[in-house]
C-alpha cells in the first residue's frame, strides 16, 4: 500500500478503490472469527469510496496490508475487537481517496524495461533484483555513476554497437 499526502490534504491510497470496488466489506458483519494479524483503523474526516452507497465514511480498516473495512470508527471497531490493533488518527482532519490506477498499460513496455536496472526515487523490487531508490540528487548522481562504470568495465560483455563513456567528475 502506498500513502501519499498532497498540498491539499488529501491522502491516497493505492489500491483503496479496487478493494472497495471489487471487494467490499463494510463494517461489523464482515468481522472474521478467526484472531489473525492485528487491525489499524485509519480516521479522517472523509473517506471518498466511490461506492454511491457509502458516502459518510469517516474511518479505513487496515490488515495484513489490505482494506478490511470502510464506515464509521464505531463500525470498524469490531476488527479491532476481534483481532487486535490501534486505531491511527494520523489522518484525522485529512481526506482519503482512493488511489487513481491508469488503465492505460502496455504489457510489452515491463517485459522490456525489467531486464534492465532501475534507477528511481522510490525502491524498486522487480523479479531481476531489487532496486533500491536514490533519494536525494546526490544518491541518484552517485549510483547513476556506479551504473555507467560497471556498464563501461571491461568485465561487461555489451554489444559493442552502444558506445560507452564514463561520466566525468
Amino acid at each position: 500500500m502506498q500513502w501519499g499526502i498532497s498540498d491539499r490534504s488529501v491522502v491516497n491510497l493505492g489500491a483503496f478503490a479496487t478493494s472497495v470496488l471489487l471487494n467490499p466489506v463494510f463494517a461489523a458483519d464482515a468481522a472474521p472469527a478467526v484472531k489473525t494479524e492485528p487491525v489499524t483503523i485509519f480516521t479522517a474526516q472523509k473517506v471518498i469510496t466511490m461506492e454511491p452507497g457509502l458516502t459518510g465514511a469517516t474511518a479505513v480498516a487496515v490488515a495484513e496490508g489490505r482494506i478490511v473495512g470502510v464506515g464509521s470508527e464505531q463500525e470498524l471497531n469490531v476488527w479491532i475487537e476481534q483481532r487486535g490493533g490501534k486505531v491511527d488518527r494520523t489522518l484525522e482532519g485529512k481526506i482519503i481517496m482512493p488511489g487513481m490506477i491508469d488503465p492505460h498499460v502496455h504489457p510489452s513496455l515491463p517485459a522490456v524495461l525489467t531486464q534492465f536496472d532501475f534507477l528511481a526515487p522510490e525502491d524498486w523490487s522487480l523479479p531481476t533484483g531489487e532496486f533500491p531508490g536514490a533519494k536525494s540528487p546526490k544518491a541518484y548522481e552517485t549510483q547513476l555513476k556506479a551504473r555507467v562504470e560497471a556498464y563501461c568495465s571491461d568485465d561487461n560483455p555489451r554489444d559493442e554497437g552502444v558506445p560507452c563513456r564514463p561520466m566525468d567528475g
